[in-house]
């Protein structure tokens, strides 16, 4: 028995077992990853790859944590101030999957609705907002797969893509925080909390500095802007800018054959409908087709603008540069 999550498998066997819920993607590409026996002679970086297979695949057999919250709102000078808190009850998986923390970064006393106290201290402190930092590719992901771009098999193959054109540079984040573990369905979408359906976890913040460093982050080069604002300037009826034109298909086709409260169509959902027999291979790629070459044409049409607008951020940066060097 592994001496690091043995205990806690045995209490699963015990009557702890709780039966795993289904997760929201299944691509059907292969059944979710799980250990199959114990390893022991393995190397710093694939003990840690094991590890957090088996610590979530027990987590996502264990019952859920369970946790109170409160808020409390006071009035102190003529000011209203509120705060909000957490109580962990029943730690539950959290016991054997470290990589989600559930709870308050600083503890709340009891109060009693009314009740009155004087405070110990009162700060004022100033401060200022920084500008949000570069998309990491844990972020990309969570936002590609709230959009219905790409599966779990073809993200890595889109994310090089973008990286071999030269759309973006990648660096490694030094400073501030980078978005790690599994969100829920905030708004920078979700893979599923512990894979259970319910997307229970949250976005764990975690510093990078130290050991979190090599974290990479996606920088856009003048190539990927000038294409963004490009496009956007040219003004197609499906913004190429924004995840639409692979999200959204609207088709003639299909109008026929499904309710119309269904027009607008996942690409993905497309070829599910294919694996169906619900619609025909054809009628999918010829419908596709005839969407992007009317995109290409037009395009090409505005070449110009495109020209116009990486000229632009050309000499914006030389005289960035410039000013730099002045």
């Amino acid at each position: 028995m592994d001496g690091t999550w043995g205990d806690f498998a045995q209490g699963l066997l015990d009557g702890g077992f709780h039966q795993p819920r289904s997760g929201r993607n299944n691509d059907k590409a292969h059944p979710p990853i799980h250990p199959v026996n114990h390893a022991s002679n393995l190397g710093a970086e694939e003990r840690r790859v094991y590890e957090f297979i088996v610590r979530r695949f027990l987590a996502c057999c264990s019952e859920d944590a369970k946790g109170e919250s409160s808020m409390i709102e006071l009035t102190y000078g003529g000011e209203i101030f509120s705060a909000s808190g957490l109580m962990v009850l029943e730690r539950e998986y959290l016991e054997v999957y470290p990589y989600e923390k559930w709870e308050s970064s600083r503890k709340l006393p009891v109060f009693t609705l009314g009740e009155t106290f004087v405070p110990t201290e009162a700060m004022m402190n100033e401060g200022k907002t920084t500008p949000p930092g570069y998309l990491t590719e844990p972020e990309l992901i969570a936002l590609m797969d709230v959009n219905g771009i790409g599966t779990d098999a073809t993200m890595a193959e889109h994310i090089a893509k973008i990286k071999e054109r030269s759309y973006v540079l990648t660096q490694a984040r030094t400073g501030g925080t980078f978005v790690a573990g599994f969100a829920n369905s905030g708004a920078r979408g979700s893979r599923g909390g512990r894979g259970r359906g319910r997307g229970r976890g949250g976005l764990a913040t975690v510093s990078s500095t130290g050991q979190n460093n090599s974290m990479q982050e996606f920088i856009p080069t003048t190539l990927g802007v000038a294409l963004i604002e490009g496009y956007d300037n040219i003004g197609f009826a499906t913004s190429l800018s924004k995840p639409f034109l692979r999200k959204e298909v609207r088709t003639s086709i299909e109008m026929s054959k499904v309710d119309q409260a269904k027009r607008l169509t996942q690409m993905e959902l497309q070829m599910k409908a294919i694996c169906a027999g619900t619609i025909s291979k054809n009628d999918v790629v010829h419908e596709s087709l005839e969407k992007y070459r009317e995109v290409y044409y037009k395009s090409m049409q505005h070449m110009d603008v495109l020209k116009s607008v990486s000229a632009s951020l050309i000499r914006q940066r030389n005289l960035i540069d410039i000013a730099k060097v002045g």
